[in-house]
């Protein structure tokens, strides 16, 4: 029998399960073990992860690079310069605008690869608040910062100071930040809603986050994991196309796609469950299970101050 707390959440995986396709690929995950009253929830949740990647990876088609990203926001400038990411040509904005108006800096970009088919599936651009990276120096962790703290293998000492994902935790603490996924391949937005589920999924397992979540906290994630499944309709995201990841300091994520023919800002839903706001955008620099090593190395060097050098896309 599932406890109350994990009844919500439940609901939720099954309902995703629905519409899962039959196909399976086993997929990498923590064993950490889980409180009682959450347990039955969470094995169902993994359960389900497994099943979208072999379909995703089925449907992906062999495309060109694309050439260029169109304008990150409505108030760029046509003149707007662009960073090259070294791994797969696709061009960055060295700046850009939240739906907020903050001001957002380009720190690191990668790409994100199934490792076991060696299909690079899409770059992405992780930004930061412009007036906090300059005092970066300020935000707890960052008073001495080098690129070795966020690369691993990390100290084991609690005395060493903060490193790895914990660091981007307290970055998050303070600032807004971005994420920006350019798709090299034809995808459609259900695939990427199941890959931020899984990401949640794998992240709420970890013992320091579900060993802190109280039982409210815990049903009110599976209601907020449903609502975020409504967010990604039916529909296709071309290569080059950018859906966006807006995380603001008041722990919510907004997500948006934007057309690459007249740079069309159409928002997509807003997740406010501040646990899982938090914890999608930390998935990107999982201690555990990272998305991208290159976006990790990328952005280790941008803090430490390597420059994103624009290019004229």
């Amino acid at each position: 029998m599932l406890s109350s707390s994990g009844t919500a959440f439940s609901a939720a995986c099954r309902s995703t399960a629905r519409r899962a396709p039959a196909s399976s690929v086993r997929q990498l995950s923590t064993r950490a073990a889980l409180p009682r009253t959450n347990y039955a929830a969470w094995i169902a949740a993994t359960a389900l992860t497994g099943s979208v990647l072999g379909y995703s990876v089925y449907q992906l088609k062999p495309e060109l690079l694309p050439a260029v990203i169109p304008e990150a926001h409505a108030e760029s400038e046509p003149s707007l310069n662009y960073y090259i990411d070294p791994n797969t040509s696709t061009p960055f904005p060295t700046s850009i605008t939240s739906p907020d108006g903050v001001k957002l800096a380009l720190v690191g970009t990668g790409v994100r690869t199934v490792s076991f088919l060696g299909i690079k599936v899409y770059a992405g651009g992780f930004y930061v608040e412009e007036a906090v990276l300059k005092n970066l120096s300020k935000v707890e962790g960052f008073e001495s910062f080098n690129a070795e703290k966020l690369l691993p293998p990390f100290p084991k000492s609690e005395d060493a100071g903060i490193y790895g994902e914990a660091l981007i935790g307290k970055l998050l603490d303070v600032a807004d930040v971005s994420v920006m996924i350019v798709p090299l391949r034809n995808t459609n937005l259900p695939h990427l809603r199941d890959g931020f589920s899984r990401a949640l999924v794998a992240r709420m397992k970890l013992p320091h986050v579900s060993g802190a979540l109280s039982e409210e906290q815990s049903e009110s994630a599976g209601t907020a994991l449903t609502e975020l499944k409504g967010y990604f309709p039916g529909r296709t995201l071309p290569k080059g196309s950018p859906l966006e990841l807006y995380f603001s300091s008041k722990k919510t994520v907004l997500f948006q796609m934007r057309s690459t023919k007249d740079a069309h800002a159409d928002v997509l839903g807003t997740l406010t469950h501040p646990i899982l706001a938090k914890q999608l955008l930390l998935s990107y620099f999982s201690d555990s299970l990272e998305t991208s090593p290159e976006l990790r190395k990328s952005t280790a060097l941008g803090l430490a101050g390597e420059p994103r050098h624009p290019s004229t896309a």
